[in-house]
């Protein structure tokens, strides 16, 4: 499919109004400011500022894990999706979030340093 019939089919009436009203917003943002807006009073104006925070954070959280990950499979001679595995389970048996569980191991000896149960 073309990109532009994609686009065509994706502009509903509900679609234009929420971009007109995104449009009008951003308008009244700089209306009074009484001065151009920077990128980031823009990205205020149209809700990029929350969406580029949360993206940082789960970004941030998957550093993290991955860094969790590679210092499980250094220390007990595994592969990253054999030790990704044992953070998944030590996470779930101590009835915690993974990135969370990821915290505790990068502290040092914790979680995912004991043995799995069999």
């Amino acid at each position: 499919m073309d990109p532009k019939e994609h686009r065509t089919e994706e502009l509903t009436d509900e679609v234009l109004a929420d971009e007109i009203t995104l449009l009008g917003e951003l308008m009244a943002s700089a209306a009074a400011a009484g001065r151009p807006l920077t990128q980031a009073e823009v990205d205020q104006a149209l809700g990029l500022a929350d969406r580029a925070d949360d993206v940082r954070e789960r970004l941030d959280e998957h550093a993290v894990v991955e860094r969790a990950t590679g210092y499980i499979a250094e220390t007990r001679g595994l592969d990253m999706s054999q030790a990704r595995s044992v953070l998944r389970a030590a996470a779930a048996e101590a009835g915690v979030a993974e990135v969370d569980a990821a915290r505790e191991v990068l502290k040092g000896p914790s979680l995912a340093s004991r043995e799995p149960r069999e």
